[in-house]
C-alpha cells in the first residue's frame, strides 16, 4: 500500500521555493510515490483524545509547481509519517502543539519527536557539550548581563527562540546592551550572551547536517559583506569544506547524543571548534548540499524513515 506523508509546516506562499528543504524533501517523496497531504500549525486540533488537522494534498510539476488541493479533514489514524517542518518562533504555540501531537497514533512516525523538540531547544543543546560550549550566558537578570559583557568586552545578544538571524546584535557598551533590551526584550525574558567569536566575520561557520544518528554532509558559509550572521535569509556565500579533526571529533559527539535523543534530522552549526546551535525543529541545507556535492540526502533520509516502518516508536 502507499505511505501516507502528513506535514506540519509552514503554508506554501511563506516559502523559497528552489531552496526549501521541506519540499525537498516532499519532492522526494511524490517520487517515490508518498501521498502527501500538508497542513499548518494552526489547523491542528485535539478533540477528545482524537487528533485530526485541516489540509490538503500536496503535489509537483516542473510546469505548474506546488499545488495544494482542496483541504480537508486529515484523519491522523491514516498517516503512517508525520513530519514536524514549521519554522519557530519557538513560542507557546509552537510548544502547545507538541503537546497535542502526543497524542498521535502509536504507529505514526514522527519526525523530529515533539518530546525532544519541547525538551531541547535549539540554542540550549550546546550546554549538554561542556568541552564545545563557546562562553555563553543565558539570562534575563541584567547585572549578569553587564557583568558578561564587561568580562567578554565584545559579544553577540540574540533572542533565545527565534531563528533566522533575527534581532541579533553585536555588542561592546553597556549603552549598546541598554538600547538593545529597550528595543527587543520590554518583557524581559530571557535572552543568550555569547562571546563574539572574530573568526566568523571571515571564515563564517560549518553546517554539518545529521540524519538518523550519523553525518550525512557539511558545508561552510561565510558572511555576506556588511554582517557577521551566515543564516540563510543573510546570503551568505556557501563553499565545499572538508572537516579538522577537532570538528570531527565534534561531529561524532553530537552523533552520539543524537540518537541517543532519537532525533531524527538536525543541522549543527560550529565555529572555533564551538557549537553554537544545533537545529532540530526545521532544518535546512539539503538543497545546498546537493548543489556542492551532488549528495542526494533526501533518497538517504526517506531510507533511514522506511527502516523504521512498520515501528511502533517515534524516530
Amino acid at each position: 500500500m502507499p505511505v501516507t506523508c502528513y506535514v506540519q509546516m509552514d503554508a506554501l506562499d511563506r516559502l523559497i521555493h528552489d531552496d526549501d528543504t521541506t519540499l525537498f524533501l516532499i519532492k522526494e517523496a511524490l517520487k517515490q510515490e508518498y501521498k502527501v497531504y500538508a497542513y499548518t500549525p494552526e489547523d491542528l486540533s485535539l478533540n477528545g483524545q482524537k487528533l485530526s488537522a485541516y489540509g490538503g494534498a500536496l503535489s509537483y510539476s516542473k510546469e505548474a509547481g506546488w499545488y495544494q488541493e482542496k483541504k480537508e479533514v486529515l484523519d491522523f489514524e491514516k498517516a503512517d509519517i508525520l513530519l514536524v517542518r514549521q519554522e519557530p518562533p519557538f513560542n507557546m504555540n509552537y510548544i502547545t502543539n507538541t503537546y497535542l501531537l502526543d497524542f498521535l497514533p502509536k504507529k505514526c512516525i514522527v519526525i523530529n519527536k515533539p518530546t525532544a523538540l519541547r525538551n531541547l531547544p535549539e540554542k540550549i543543546i550546546p550546554h549538554y557539550f561542556k568541552e564545545y560550549l563557546p562562553p555563553t550566558l543565558i539570562s534575563s537578570n541584567l547585572k549578569d548581563q553587564e557583568a558578561f559583557l564587561q568580562k567578554y568586552k565584545e559579544i553577540v545578544i540574540k533572542p533565545l527562540y527565534l531563528f533566522g538571524g533575527k534581532a541579533v546584535e553585536r555588542l561592546s557598551a553597556k549603552k549598546q546592551l541598554l538600547e538593545y533590551l529597550l528595543k527587543y526584550n520590554k518583557e524581559s525574558t530571557p535572552l543568550i550572551l555569547q562571546k563574539f567569536l572574530s573568526s566568523i566575520e571571515i571564515d563564517g561557520d560549518k553546517r554539518l547536517v545529521f540524519i538518523n544518528g550519523k553525518l550525512e554532509g557539511y558545508y561552510q558559509r561565510r558572511p555576506a559583506k556588511g554582517t557577521f550572521l551566515t543564516n540563510f535569509y543573510k546570503k551568505p556565500t556557501v563553499e565545499k569544506c572538508e572537516l579538522t579533526k577537532k570538528e570531527t571529533d565534534i561531529s561524532k559527539a553530537v552523533a552520539c547524543f543524537l540518537k541517543e535523543k532519537k532525533i531524527y534530522f538536525a543541522g549543527v552549526d560550529i565555529v572555533e571548534n564551538y557549537i553554537l546551535e544545533i537545529n532540530t525543529t526545521c532544518t535546512a541545507s539539503l538543497p545546498t548540499i546537493k548543489k556542492l556535492y551532488g549528495a542526494s540526502l533526501e533518497k538517504i533520509f526517506w531510507k533511514g524513515v522506511r527502516e523504521y516502518m512498520p515501528s511502533s516508536e517515534s524516530v
